[in-house]
């Protein structure tokens, strides 16, 4: 327990500094593996507490510290989405991506956990590997860093992430149960092709935008009449840019996931088929694209009840069981990579609930996130490694 105040006094002390390097990511979002700003920030930051991180993969970082057998793995994403912040705070995007995920929140979290572990390393009873890692949003980011070999023997694999618009008091840490807590998922991309024509002649043409649309009619149907425990969701419609041309072609891109991998893959074949004959009945020609994929998360029993033990210790109330809320999320995770290879746990933590005055949840232009609670995340990253290091 002295080594837990240490370590939660170290955490309240940077607490302005955490909200500094917060401000600077949530201003300056990039998607993907570009992020060439983002890098540069966190790479100056492990070098200022100490580290020489190495590079890992198309854009990610790792950062080691201590040693010995025992390995425990800590996990933060980097990128943004492609979406126009409209949410009124100080640190606003200042370009057309936005940090609306939280992101931010958690490569934040775990730099504080890098300054707090560097000060305490002789306590250290193994390796702990920081791992910064690109392209979550396109479920890649993971398995890229994961293909270079370089994180290997890893004991134990831990990630943080926030929510903000829920029921969840701002502060919250829900943590899992053993077993699947998160679905597959896979992104798709149709693509309709039709003939063009004059918007007044559309007899002939064959219009890509009715067979999209009745592509999407059929789908939100299927989905009424069938339970599966699956969800197909329709983000974007893309075609044309005239009022009096047909285009030729139409893109429609979406998601399907599922906890059970086979109900994904049939799912997959159900929109082919869906896609396929409405197409051919209107002269069209259809494909479908899936350029994205991650696997289930498994949550390892042992690492759940150190996490709900260590942390109960300290936040008391604030720690809760997912089964005592109730709690049905489709949001896939590319670090399920990770969780199929090492134990694994994800650890939920609120950045603002609905009763804080945070109206928006994750992936909503709106969306606000409690930089309040960044010493938090950088304690509960610090003390289950420690804890985990130490249990026998």
């Amino acid at each position: 327990m002295d080594l837990h105040r240490r370590i939660i006094k170290a955490a309240n002390k940077i607490k302005e500094e955490l909200i500094e390097i917060r401000s600077k990511l949530h201003q300056n979002p990039e998607l993907g593996f570009e992020l060439d700003n983002t890098i540069s920030l966190v790479l100056s930051k492990l070098i200022e507490y100490g580290y020489e991180p190495v590079k890992c993969g198309k854009a990610g970082i790792l950062a080691v510290i201590g040693s010995g057998e025992k390995t425990v793995l800590l996990r933060a994403d980097m990128d943004a989405l492609s979406i126009k912040e409209e949410a009124d705070v100080m640190c606003k995007s200042k370009n057309n991506y936005m940090h609306a995920c939280g992101h931010d929140m958690h490569t934040t979290m775990l730099l504080g956990a890098a300054k707090i572990l560097k000060e305490i390393e002789s306590n250290l009873a193994g390796r702990i590997i920081l791992m910064f890692q690109p392209a979550e949003e396109t479920l890649e980011g993971a398995k890229d860093m994961l293909n270079t070999k370089k994180i290997s023997n890893v004991d134990a694999a831990i990630m943080i992430h926030t929510s903000t618009g829920t029921q969840l008091k701002s502060g919250s840490i829900i943590i899992p149960p053993k077993g699947v807590i998160a679905p597959a998922a896979c992104h798709f991309k149709m693509t309709i092709t039709g003939s063009a024509s004059h918007g007044g002649m559309p007899a002939l043409g064959v219009n890509p935008i009715y067979i999209s649309t009745s592509i999407v009619s059929r789908i939100n149907q299927m989905m009424k009449n069938e339970n599966d425990d699956c969800l197909i969701t329709i983000t974007a419609l893309n075609s044309g840019n005239s009022s009096n041309v047909v285009p030729e072609a139409a893109a429609l891109l979406g998601t399907i996931r599922a906890y059970d991998i086979n109900v994904l893959n049939y799912y997959k074949k159900r929109l082919e088929e869906i896609g396929n004959r409405i197409t051919n009945s209107e002269n069209g020609h259809f494909v479908i694209e899936y350029p994205s994929f991650c696997p289930n998360f498994i949550c390892n029993e042992n690492l759940s009840k150190i996490a709900y033990t260590s942390l109960y210790e300290i936040f008391q109330e604030k720690v809760r069981k997912i089964e005592e809320i109730d709690h049905k999320s489709y949001a896939s995770e590319d670090f399920s990579y990770v969780s199929h290879l090492y134990p694994s746990c994800m650890i939920l933590l609120s950045a603002g609930g609905v009763m804080d005055g945070y109206k928006y949840p994750i992936h909503h232009p709106k969306a606000k996130f409690d930089s309040n609670i960044l010493p938090n995340g950088a304690i509960i990253y610090s003390v289950l490694a420690i804890n985990i290091l130490n249990d026998k």
